[in-house]
């Protein structure tokens, strides 16, 4: 078996990633900050107690910076996973089957993508009685996925038709369905290879995505139904008595 070699590149940015993991979980272990509790006044400057200053709301910034790290982190990793859960076995499942299965797949797929992804989102918030981390998350997983399927779609597509796959059938490799409609075979060592790194990169970018969807929702404040009263109660906490 070959051995994996990474470059320069794999190592920054892995150990950027690692110093953000330690920043998002155990930042808030180690500093005794609030990201909700007035600290100051409105824009003070960095200081003691406050590093980064304060927002608009007299909020401490480096406890926002690292609870909201670690809430983007949550739900980018649990999105992220999720969405390429649902693409792999939709694109694998078109790809390899074809026919109707893939019509049928595909077409639906197509009507997610021609959905804003944002409007989607907003209507299933409403819809829902809570929306916590793990909620937002399964949320953003559920209209994330189309493009991974299409992508997985196609290099499975491909990849059937290579010389490998026909040895395999004829080396009498097993092509009885599972209930996933994936053959027995396919979900082994033949087909899901050569989908694994295009899996791997379209994880990583589901990541980042499931982040910016993440921050755009507290931007519009429909992530977290009492983000308004809270942001109301603490301008008036600040507000000059009369």
């Amino acid at each position: 078996m070959r051995a994996i070699r990474f470059t320069p590149r794999f190592y920054v940015g892995a150990g950027l990633f690692v110093l953000l993991v330690i920043f998002g979980f155990l930042g808030p272990l180690l500093f005794s900050g609030h990201p909700g509790k007035v600290v100051g006044g409105l824009y003070d400057p960095p200081s003691g107690s406050s590093w980064l200053g304060t927002d608009n709301l007299g909020h401490d910034v480096f406890a926002n910076l690292m609870y909201g790290a670690r809430t983007s982190l949550i739900i980018g990793l649990v999105a992220g996973a999720g969405a390429t859960l649902i693409g792999v076995l939709i694109g694998l499942s078109a790809g390899y089957r074809g026919g109707i299965v893939e019509e049928l797949l595909m077409g639906f797929t197509n009507v997610m993508l021609a959905i804003p992804a944002i409007v989607v989102l907003i209507l299933i918030s409403d819809a829902l009685p809570t929306r916590g981390t793990l909620i937002l998350a399964l949320v953003i997983a559920v209209t994330s996925w189309p493009w991974t399927a299409r992508a997985v779609r196609a290099q499975v597509t491909s990849v059937k038709t290579r010389e490998h796959i026909d040895v395999a059938r004829l080396s009498g490799a097993s092509t009885v369905s599972t209930p996933s409609s994936c053959p027995r075979f396919t979900s082994g060592t033949h087909i899901a290879p050569p989908i694994a790194k295009p899996g791997a990169v379209a994880t990583a970018s589901l990541v980042a995505t499931a982040c910016g969807t993440r921050s755009g929702s507290r931007v519009t404040s429909w992530s977290s139904p009492n983000y308004n009263s809270r942001a109301a109660r603490s301008v008036k906490s600040c507000s000059p008595a009369r």
